[in-house]
């Protein structure tokens, strides 16, 4: 009789090294291929595979991790099922690698491999620098890192000293490869700036903050918005507007100057300032009732009025 011995066989996608082999004996065969994974950090993996050998033979299946038998005693994240499959309980983007199914017994062993992406959040960006000019600021900084998902855009942040512990959006849609980028300031005001990464997964950790960038007072930019007027007893008219936060009130004793008059040809504007600029609104008592009246609140500060003229409304008394 002629016995055969085969040394090495190549399947399609997985590899049979045979070691003793008789022609009696069946090789051993990967019968269920893992497939290709890309899962973001913090999801569950799973790897199936499967193998048949000769019935007369033991047959193991182990995993490896680039190359490395998987310890499962000690790798508690790693779990492996009666079905062979390989789990990991909790990815992270460390496990991002080639897994290697191996199907063996005493004479043979076939493998083949796969391969996990795990994608995370981009690492923080380290921030270079920040140059501070009368009204803006250039903020320069390094992305760290996309943990295999690459960057969408960046985020700019910033926070004043007017409300320190809220940053604020000063730009969101950074394009992916711009790493400068300048920002408008407010006038009278300390601003310090931060910068996040974005992908597909979710933001990034901040990088650092700026050093401060102060600017110099001047007069208001804008009006109060949603300037209302209407009565709330049949004798009065009560003036309402939205507070200006701090930020737009650009230099030192911000406050309020409400005009009103009827609105008859030839009636003259009456005014009062408003001091407390967290006030919304303002009383008039003693108006006839159910009649129109022309309406207009200017913001002013110690350098002079808003540079933007007023919007007149009509409002009614009750």
């Amino acid at each position: 009789m002629v016995v055969q011995r085969t040394r090495l066989c190549l399947l399609v996608t997985a590899v049979c090294i045979c070691i003793g082999f008789t022609s009696a004996n069946k090789h051993t065969r990967i019968t269920e291929l893992p497939e290709y994974y890309e899962v973001s950090a913090g999801s569950m993996a799973t790897f199936r595979c499967n193998a048949v050998s000769d019935a007369s033979l033991q047959l193991s299946i182990d995993w490896m991790y680039n190359g490395e038998l998987i310890d499962f005693d000690n790798e508690t994240r790693y779990v492996r099922f009666d079905n062979y499959s390989l789990t990991i309980i909790k990815t992270a983007e460390l496990d991002s690698g080639t897994y290697t199914c191996v199907a063996s017994t005493d004479l043979d062993k076939a493998q083949t491999q796969t391969t996990l992406i795990v994608q995370d959040v981009p690492n923080a960006p380290h921030l270079m620098d920040v140059v501070c000019n009368e009204r803006d600021a250039s903020i320069s900084w390094k992305p760290m890192g996309d943990n295999r998902a690459p960057i969408n855009h960046f985020i700019i942040e910033y926070n004043t000293t007017f409300t320190p512990d809220v940053w604020e959006m000063a730009s969101d849609s950074v394009p992916p490869f711009d790493f400068t980028y300048t920002v408008p300031m407010s006038p009278w005001a300390n601003y310090t700036f931060r910068v996040l990464a974005i992908n597909k997964i979710g933001p990034s950790s901040p990088s650092g903050h700026s050093r401060v960038c102060t600017t110099q007072p001047d007069v208001p930019y804008k009006n109060p918005d949603n300037v209302e007027g209407k009565g709330t007893e049949p004798s009065n008219i009560v003036i309402s507007w939205t507070p200006m936060p701090e930020i737009e009130h650009n230099a030192p004793r911000f406050h309020y100057r409400v005009f009103w008059r009827r609105d008859i040809a030839g009636e003259q504007w009456n005014s009062d300032d408003i001091l407390d600029w967290r006030k919304s609104e303002l009383v008039i008592p003693y108006q006839p009732t159910l009649q129109p009246y022309r309406i207009k609140v200017i913001a002013i500060n110690e350098k002079g009025e808003s540079n933007v003229a007023p919007t007149v409304i009509i409002g009614y008394s009750g």
